[in-house]
């Protein structure tokens, strides 16, 4: 059986994401040593994301990535085709009818509730992210600094060495 779209893409893609969590934690002490050094004091700061207005063909595909699946591994789909075609014996217009019922309200349910929650929980994680930087900078400005300087130059570093191994492994 074929590899799911979704792991490939992390397996492929895998340099990409670690490039943006090391840029995200650059970020948040940059953020942190410009607070501290404008003279604000520690203080802990929410970070709020707004919920993003999503078009149903996004809002589709995160069913049928999501909610849809789960239905489809479960074979509920199939054990309404077999309750509404086979034992009712209605029409199949009327079983599709009841699946895009279905699919409406697991969007609804997606968009009202799962993305508004994940969204919160992302916040509420850059929070804790964000606040401990800077409690870092605080508590020790050469640290902070330190770990600013050091992450990306080591994170460079050693993309470039990887570089160089994979150009002599071809010569």
């Amino acid at each position: 059986m074929t590899e799911p779209w979704y792991k490939k893409a992390f397996t492929e893609y895998k340099q990409e994401v670690i490039k943006a969590v090391v840029t995200a934690l650059a970020g948040a002490f940059i953020f942190s040593l410009f607070y501290f050094f404008l003279g604000k004091g520690f203080e802990w700061r929410e970070i709020h994301l707004s919920t993003p207005t999503l078009t149903l063909r996004i809002l589709s595909g995160l069913v049928f990535d999501s909610l849809g699946y789960i239905l489809y591994e479960l074979k509920f789909y199939y054990a309404l085709y077999m309750v509404m075609v086979v034992a009712l014996r209605m029409k199949k217009a009327d079983y599709n009818a009841v699946k895009k019922i279905i699919w409406y309200g697991l969007m609804f349910i997606m968009g009202f509730y799962i993305v508004p929650w994940f969204m919160d929980a992302l916040s509420f994680v850059l929070t804790i992210f964000f606040n401990i930087a800077m409690l870092i900078v605080y508590i020790a400005p050469p640290i902070g600094i330190f770990i600013v300087i050091f992450l990306p130059v080591f994170y460079f570093l050693k993309a470039k060495n990887k570089k160089e191994v994979k150009v002599l492994q071809q010569d």
